[in-house]
């Protein structure tokens, strides 16, 4: 079960919601697997680039998260 209360876990579960892979998503926003699994664990947090990047790619997901 996925807690959807954090930023990494909706990214998360969004990834396995579009069948796609870590390292797909790592090509979309062009960053390294480790950057991306920070985020994905709440280690680490996206900037406002990788912010803007993914609302382009997900419009509604990002306020909604669907």
């Amino acid at each position: 079960m996925y807690d959807y209360t954090t930023f990494g876990s909706r990214l998360k579960s969004l990834r396995k919601h579009m069948k796609l892979s870590g390292k797909d998503l790592d090509t979309i926003f062009g960053m390294l697997r480790t950057q991306m699994s920070g985020i994905e664990r709440d280690k680490t947090k996206p900037t406002v680039k990788r912010l803007l990047k993914l609302s382009a790619v997900f419009p509604n997901w990002i306020f909604t998260g669907f």
